[in-house]
């Protein structure tokens, strides 16, 4: 998919700089979104109209009403979320419009029991991130979003009750 980079103007490699920057940026927003208590508006806005987001033992949603319901969901029993996303490698294609990436995830958060919904424990979740980007009117999107969970691991006992600034609730 990549172009010979000495075939290439200095425009276009510099062009090819912007647009891997900008996928990068859009994969860090995609991760602040998620870690300001889920902002479905927010997350919903990093993916195109029919965009998937799936992750082994968690689900395969299409669209940004099943996005934004998953994710409503998940904000009412997951809290104090924290990614770590590392590491990108991305491969544009050569007419510029698309991409695929990869990347490395490490995530902390806090989950709330169910059989005490006040009290929630740590968990760690470790995977790999294969992306697909599409860009539209000079805006980078999420084409799909799946993650490769690796790792996940609760940790009972390790928590306690959930505090006054936890986010819990999706905007």
């Amino acid at each position: 998919m990549q172009q010979d980079r000495e075939s290439m103007t200095l425009e276009q490699r510099v062009g090819r700089i912007e647009d891997v920057s900008a996928i990068t940026s859009l994969k860090y927003r995609y991760a602040a979104f998620c870690d300001a208590g889920y902002d479905l508006d927010g997350l919903c806005s990093v993916f195109v109209p029919d965009g998937r987001w799936a992750a082994n033992g968690y689900g395969d949603f299409k669209g940004h009403a099943e996005i934004r319901a998953y994710f409503a969901g998940l904000a009412t029993t997951v809290v104090d979320v924290l990614h770590y996303v590392t590491s990108p490698r991305i491969d544009l294609a050569e007419d510029g419009q698309s991409a695929r990436g990869q990347f490395y995830l490490l995530c902390l958060c806090k989950s709330l029991r169910q059989d005490v919904p006040d009290v929630a424990d740590p968990v760690v979740i470790a995977g790999t991130y294969e992306d697909q980007f599409v860009k539209i009117d000079g805006r980078w999107f999420f084409k799909e979003l799946v993650v490769d969970v690796r790792y996940s691991k609760r940790i009972p006992g390790g928590g306690g009750p959930v505090m006054a600034g936890s986010r819990r609730v999706a905007k």
